[in-house]
């Protein structure tokens, strides 16, 4: 049974990695984290489960100037930190509406 139990972790955790890498999304350098002084909220529609959270991250983490994303399903929000010189508010919500659901930036300031 431990054996059944390792060979289903490691196989979970493969999965988990080759999920993020092809997602496409990065990890935030030290720039962009350095960098990332404006954070804005979006209401976003339409998600029901954890691909959907999955889907906003990745759409929002191939804009440039991205520095965090943090995803709520079940609140159906996201708060994206970025660089203000690099993208906007506007550019994020357009990511998001673009990858399939219905976002609306509902405040943003530093």
């Amino acid at each position: 049974m431990n054996r059944l139990v390792s060979s289903t972790l490691v196989l979970g955790a493969l999965y988990v990695s080759t999920v993020c890498a092809a997602c496409g999304a990065s990890e935030p350098s030290a720039e962009v984290l350095a960098a990332a002084t404006q954070t804005a909220n979006f209401k976003v529609e339409g998600m029901t489960c954890a691909s959907c959270q999955v889907t906003v991250r990745t759409a929002v983490g191939k804009l440039d100037g991205i520095g965090t994303v943090e995803v709520d399903v079940d609140a159906g929000t996201a708060t994206v930190a970025f660089d203000p010189d690099r993208t906007t508010a506007s550019a994020i919500a357009e990511a998001i509406t673009g990858s399939g659901y219905k976002a609306i930036v509902t405040t943003e300031g530093a």
